[in-house]
């Protein structure tokens, strides 16, 4: 809708409170009235698909950013597993290592062979840590 015809929609409202309108200015109000009303809820229906688009791209952009948290949190997941293992496994080489100190240390082992296998440990311990 033009300004030209809004300003004639005003300009006939002011006529119809100083003096009333005539018949052939009651329908040409009634006309650009009903124009103004169909110009007013086309914009309102472009601005309300406008919306309506902008929600939905931000509905799939966050699947789609919840969907690649799950699958770092199933990596985390699955590198916290491994981890575990790994640190089970040093675990278990640990205590085979302490058993065999015990059992040097019962045969009178010398304090190289106890220094060594202590070393031993810690490096796989902190070669584990480090993976």
């Amino acid at each position: 809708m033009t300004q030209e015809k809004i300003d004639r929609i005003n300009e006939l409202a002011r006529i119809a409170r100083e003096r009333g309108l005539t018949a052939e200015e009651q329908a040409e109000r009634t006309a650009l009235r009903e124009e103004y009303i169909a110009a007013f809820r086309g914009n309102l229906e472009a601005q309300l698909k406008t919306i309506t688009e902008a929600n939905r791209k931000q509905g799939e952009d966050l699947t789609k950013k919840i969907g690649e948290m799950q699958g770092s949190i199933t990596s985390l997941t699955e590198k916290n597993a491994q981890i575990n293992r790994e640190l089970s496994e040093t675990s278990s080489r640990n205590s085979s290592l302490l058993a065999e100190l015990d059992r040097a240390k019962a045969k009178g082992g010398n304090n190289v062979l106890t220094i060594l296998l202590a070393v031993i440990s810690a490096v796989l311990l902190i070669a584990l840590l480090l993976k």
